[in-house]
């Protein structure tokens, strides 16, 4: 079983998207998750042409991409439906600069419970589910699918863990949404979380999101400083035939480097 291996956009002056791409390429990755929010301006004012050159690039280097939507603010379970609004409408804007680019995956998160949300979480549950739905179906119609990323335990969040996952993905009930699988989120929750997710969830994992913690707090080190044992993780992956892309998250281009070359070295001892 060969696993691709990829990267998130590292936020950086050293490269643009375009860069980062190349960058990548040359460092031997097989795909790119494209990322872009604050600091950088928002997707919806990347115009078509540039759109289109990072889509020539992609086919010319041989280097597929997939993209992680905005998160800064963006709530589909937001109370507040002016705002709400705009959460949904970004993320359409961010659908649709995932078609442009020629991508058929986009990461989005699932939403948190606002002031009143906390309250009456109910409500804000029913919000996000219905909104995942409406992103779902207009992804749909672009022949994208949506993962959804398991966030770090917390009292605001959804799905951290794998049974209220898996809750929300058979409560959205669409054949196009599963789980961005975020290796670094499990671990914070117990040990043992992310055995518990590729069980729970296994046939609805598109995207592995590998980073390391100590398992207090999300701290995204490179793989191999913390305590995941990642050797296990991805024995697992094999074990239970998912071959799924595995997209490195790091802090910095070092961190990256230092990703890929542990990353390869599991890969190589798992066979």
């Amino acid at each position: 079983m060969n696993f691709l291996t990829g990267a998130r956009y590292v936020f950086t002056k050293d490269y643009d998207l375009e860069g980062f791409m190349e960058y990548a390429s040359a460092l031997g990755l097989d795909f790119v998750q494209l990322s872009y929010e604050a600091p950088l301006t928002w997707v919806g004012a990347i115009d078509k042409a540039r759109r289109k050159r990072i889509r020539d690039l992609s086919l010319n280097l041989g280097l597929p991409v997939c993209v992680h939507s905005v998160t800064n603010a963006v709530n589909v379970a937001w109370t507040n439906t002016g705002i709400r609004q705009e959460s949904l409408r970004q993320l359409a804007e961010a659908i649709e600069f995932t078609y442009d680019v020629g991508a058929d995956l986009i990461t989005v998160h699932p939403g948190w419970k606002d002031m009143y949300g906390y309250r009456y979480p109910e409500d804000a549950y029913n919000l996000a589910v219905e909104g995942h739905r409406q992103v779902a179906d207009s992804a749909a119609g672009y022949g994208i699918r949506i993962a959804i990323e398991n966030m770090p335990p917390g009292w605001t969040s959804f799905c951290t863990g794998p049974e209220d996952t898996k809750a929300m993905l058979e409560a959205i009930d669409r054949p196009n949404a599963g789980l961005t699988l975020d290796m670094g989120h499990a671990n914070i929750l117990s040990g043992s979380a992310i055995s518990d997710f590729i069980t729970a969830i296994n046939h609805k994992i598109f995207l592995i999101h590998i980073h390391d913690n100590e398992g207090k707090r999300d701290q995204h080190q490179a793989i191999g400083e913390g305590t995941i044992d990642f050797h296990q993780a991805i024995g697992l992956l094999k074990k239970a035939g998912l071959n799924v892309p595995l997209c490195i998250e790091s802090k910095s281009l070092d961190d990256l480097k230092e990703g890929k070359a542990r990353l390869d070295e599991l890969l190589a001892d798992i066979g």
